[in-house]
């Protein structure tokens, strides 16, 4: 989490040194994203970066099946499978106000583990590698109009920027021979407009 943090931040850096080299920003911004799929839940992040209605997008998805038995009636966790998905996408992006959509589908390199015990301790082992076909499906809200960054939505810093935060929720899945669906929320920091 520390690295992705890390990661966000030097886009921010990189797109506020942009920004006051241009009259136009980019669109260019990174998310973050959790929530339930078909057997389990999921998490990762993106880089995305808009051209006109066209949406580019880098994405590595980390996606965990949970199996359960029971136990006197009572269910427990007896294994866990983890998919990491590392996806490249293409797709659209329509732009309202404060508001956008969009839809995107690409390529996969999935790497599937399962979780074994091995001498009283748990390890992932390799299981399958193989390609797959993702898609995603995004809402999302942000700010309206350059305003100063507000630290925790509260302090205001800095001069007014393009550079602002974006909260929505995801539609996210790959077909594939281990095929899930996911529905999620996400939360980002760039430019998501042009202002």
């Amino acid at each position: 989490m520390n690295k992705i943090l890390l990661i966000l931040f030097f886009i921010s850096t990189v797109i506020n040194a942009q920004e006051n080299n241009t009259k136009k920003n980019h669109i260019i911004y990174a998310d973050l994203f959790m929530g339930l799929q078909t057997s389990g839940f999921f998490s990762g992040g993106s880089l995305n970066y808009q051209q006109k209605k066209q949406l580019f997008t880098l994405r590595i998805t980390e996606s965990i099946d949970l199996k359960t038995a029971y136990f006197f009636g009572f269910p427990f966790v007896n294994k866990e499978d983890k998919n990491i998905e590392f996806a490249t996408l293409y797709g659209y992006r329509k732009l309202y106000d404060n508001f956008s959509f969009s839809v995107s589908t690409g390529i996969s390199y999935n790497s599937f583990r399962i979780r074994v015990p091995i001498d009283n301790e748990f390890y992932y082992l390799n299981k399958d590698t193989y390609l797959a076909l993702p898609f995603e499906f995004n809402i999302k809200w942000f700010k309206r109009k350059k305003r100063k960054f507000k630290i925790y939505y509260l302090i205001p810093v800095g001069k007014k920027t393009s550079f602002g935060s974006n909260f929505g929720f995801k539609v996210i899945g790959n077909v594939s021979k281990r095929a899930y669906l996911g529905l999620g929320i996400v939360i980002g920091f760039g430019n998501h407009k042009r202002y």
